[in-house]
């Protein structure tokens, strides 16, 4: 009973500090939305798996009040384990096997549950400190301990293929202790249900509070890891419409670069992009290369041209570059003015403070080494 209430008191001391983090600085958080809906539901599931896990295996009611709260507790497991797979492999992974996998356990979670209520699955065993659940129905423990182990192989897999997709090692490190943590959490999970025993319940529960724990660090020293672990920007170019290179920046290097580090024949392909879009309605606005996209920005009001070199295209990407071209004119508008006129000389040492506002925005895709 002690034992259950410090679990209890430990995983609400994590979680809603940590939704309250979230709330109060959510303009450090690209989708704000969505993150805060996925983190309030992972720490709302994290408060209601530890109290209905608890109030079934260390609290004595009668046998019916145990095993509701003991099949909640599965249920919020289930839900919870395939939930944390899905979005890890729905950021690693680039292709429609990520589409696969969380429809997979979707199906197969939902048969877990319907076989849940449609028959008696538990013995209970209630004894003067705490109950113990034994396995009635071959069919529903088979299914359950391995759907928990395909999840754990899938995570594992995952991981494994999708560490090349990661930009910045160092960040991804990070997410692979994260993984590990949650492949054992698993599997002292399925090995504490088959064995009922108190230390390892004990330890299961301690090895589920340290993953939400470490959960809580990423979330506020990482805000931005989900958004950029698989992306990555190389360059960063504005040209205004006459094809003058205003400035450049090269994120992996950290530093800004000149025209005369940029191949002539790219200077050429861009003033030819700039003459024949910047004044149209319909313009180009990605180029699909083999493995990296070129994204391209125009302002018409101030005849100039962003082009970025990326790993590929997103919505985060796409917001910080319009928040990006918002801050350099609102900086640089008499500067712009000035030059809007093509037969105006063009001073290019005016817009050097431009890294300023680069990372400022685009922080967390300048290459750490």
């Amino acid at each position: 009973m002690i034992i259950g209430t410090i679990f209890v008191i430990i995983s609400i001391l994590i979680s809603i500090p940590v939704i309250i983090y979230v709330i109060l600085n959510r303009e450090k958080y690209f989708n704000q939305l969505i993150f805060f809906i996925l983190t309030f539901l992972y720490y709302f599931l994290d408060i209601s798996f530890i109290i209905s896990f608890v109030l079934s295996t260390e609290l004595i009611f009668n046998e019916k009040i145990a095993l509701y709260f003991w099949h909640l507790s599965i249920i919020l497991m289930i839900f919870k384990i395939a939930m944390m797979s899905t979005i890890h492999s729905y950021i690693l992974l680039k292709n429609r096997t990520k589409i696969l996998i969380g429809f997979t356990y979707s199906f197969l979670g939902g048969i877990l549950i319907s076989l849940l209520f449609m028959e008696r699955v538990f013995h209970v065993e209630l004894s003067k400190f705490d109950s113990h659940y034994i396995f009635k129905n071959i069919t529903f423990f088979t299914g359950l301990i391995s759907y928990i182990n395909l999840i754990t192989l899938l995570t594992i897999f995952t991981e494994i293929k999708g560490y090349s997709n990661i930009s910045d090692k160092k960040l991804g490190r990070f997410f692979n202790q994260l993984s590990i943590l949650f492949c054992v959490n698993n599997t002292f999970y399925c090995v504490f249900l088959i064995t009922q025993i108190l230390l390892l319940r004990i330890l299961f529960l301690s090895i589920y509070l340290i993953f939400s724990s470490y959960m809580f660090v990423m979330i506020i020293k990482k805000p931005d890891m989900f958004a950029v672990i698989t992306n990555r920007i190389y360059d960063f170019i504005i040209f205004h419409k006459s094809g003058i290179l205003l400035y450049s920046f090269d994120f992996e290097a950290d530093q800004e670069t000149d025209e005369s580090i940029l191949k002539g024949s790219i200077l050429i392909g861009i003033s030819h992009i700039l003459n024949n879009f910047i004044d149209k309605k319909n313009k180009l606005n990605v180029v699909k290369m083999k493995d990296k996209d070129i994204i391209l920005e125009y302002d018409n009001e101030f005849g100039y041209a962003l082009l970025i070199v990326v790993n590929h295209k997103n919505y985060i990407i796409e917001r910080a570059t319009h928040q990006f071209m918002q801050k350099f004119n609102e900086i640089n508008k008499v500067s712009l003015l000035k030059i809007r006129d093509l037969n105006q000389l063009i001073d290019i040492s005016e817009f050097k403070g431009t890294n300023l506002i680069i990372k400022d925005i685009f922080a967390p895709y300048i290459f750490k080494k």
